[in-house]
């Protein structure tokens, strides 16, 4: 089993579902998912996750990188946004809130993909 505790914030259902039955059937652990910026941010306190996938625009309450601003100011986590577009301007605000441990993943993403990178971000953690 893994040592990776993820969080998975992503305002649409099916998607957060998937990707949390993906990161399960590969090993790894998902603390939670959360549909909005406020229940991202209850439960990467509650939680503390050392990786967070998180969906740049939620409905509703905010946008994923004001939120990993937020979580960020109280602890260290790994961040991957997901995005259904690349966009510069979104990838430089991003920089801002997570220089170092920082990915970006366009979505639809592959199992291969989370896979890939998941197995990297435990080896680096693990050194």
């Amino acid at each position: 089993m893994s040592k990776l505790r993820i969080l998975i914030v992503e305002d649409e259902g099916i998607i957060c579902l998937s990707l949390r039955l993906q990161m399960e059937r590969l090993g790894f652990v998902v603390v939670g998912c959360a549909a909005t910026a406020n229940q991202a941010i209850t439960l990467a306190l509650e939680h503390r996750p050392n990786v967070i996938f998180m969906d740049i625009r939620l409905g509703g309450d905010g946008d994923g990188i004001a939120v990993a601003k937020t979580i960020r100011d109280t602890f260290q986590t790994v961040l991957i946004f997901m995005s259904a577009y690349e966009d510069p301007a979104i990838q430089q605000r991003a920089l801002a809130v997570a220089s170092n441990h920082l990915y970006f993943m366009i979505k639809p993403v592959e199992q291969s993909e989370i896979e890939n990178l998941l197995r990297q971000i435990e080896l680096h953690l693990s050194n």
